[in-house]
């Protein structure tokens, strides 16, 4: 998997080596970080970033035998709460599809990482103000990343914990943004949910585990639920025993239907 970064100084030292693990979880709602064997990857020095039109800084990765300057699907990968996006790309070191993955993250510092909106708990409504406002950034630089970078179909989201969550609240404020959103143990508060069906809503593949005690699984499923009624093609895999973190099976699942929706919107060749 190619890396490249922006110009932001991503700490190497968040980077794990060991034996083949599941993937765990690091603070409250923060994002896995994936145990590889071996040494750590090696993170590229500093540089000027690509586009510095965009408004988040980012790390960039190639999946699956990608190419730099090649036209490619767009991924952008969002983490968790306390978390950054050198461990949350660590969960793509073997994606098979070929794809160029865009993670940014946000402006507030939060523990040794980041926070995209304040944290008040998946089970309070108090997040959906901040919710809001960090999918209308994100849902922009999602916008910013598909110009900037030769891409192929329409933007896919992914998201963990609080970036589950976030792509949630971008497939419902900004539908025109992404093509697929695939919220992992995330959440819609009820004061985000939509009143209706966007003319063309995207797609939303959710995974969450049913002994998670950090956000709840009824949470993911009330949102589920109030968007099936609306009309959204909406999917929610429920993991038995897996609690807020991303094991390889539930990997295997995410991959699966990420990689179909990859090889979709490749098919759809440039469409900015």
């Amino acid at each position: 998997m190619k890396r490249r970064r922006s110009s932001f100084p991503i700490r190497s030292d968040v980077l794990r080596a060991g034996a083949v693990a599941a993937l765990v979880v690091i603070g409250c709602q923060s994002s896995p970080s994936a145990v590889t064997s071996g040494p750590a990857p090696t993170m590229a020095p500093a540089s000027k970033p690509a586009h510095p039109a965009l408004s988040l800084e980012y790390l960039e990765v190639l999946t699956g035998g990608a190419t730099n300057g090649e036209a490619e699907p767009l991924i952008v990968a969002l983490h968790g709460l306390g978390a950054r996006p050198d461990n949350f790309i660590d969960l793509f070191d073997d994606f098979p599809a070929k794809a160029r993955i865009i993670a940014p993250h946000s402006h507030t510092p939060f523990s040794d990482g980041f926070q995209w909106f304040a944290p008040y708990g998946a089970t309070s409504d108090e997040s959906a103000p901040g919710m809001s406002k960090a999918a209308d950034e994100v849902g922009a630089f999602i916008d910013e990343a598909a110009k900037a970078f030769p891409t192929l179909g329409t933007p896919i989201v992914i998201g963990f914990s609080q970036g589950g969550a976030l792509s949630y609240a971008i497939a419902v404020r900004h539908p025109t943004s992404v093509a697929a959103s695939f919220p992992i143990s995330g959440w819609l508060p009820p004061p985000l949910f939509p009143d209706a069906l966007p003319a063309a809503a995207p797609a939303i593949f959710a995974f969450h585990g049913n002994a998670d005690e950090r956000v709840p699984l009824e949470r993911d499923q009330s949102a589920v639920s109030a968007l099936e009624k609306l009309g959204y093609h909406v999917t929610l895999k429920i993991a038995n025993g897996v609690p807020h973190a991303i094991p390889p099976e539930v990997r295997k699942d995410v991959f699966a239907a990420l990689a179909t929706e990859v090889d979709a919107q490749r098919s759809k060749g440039a469409q900015r």
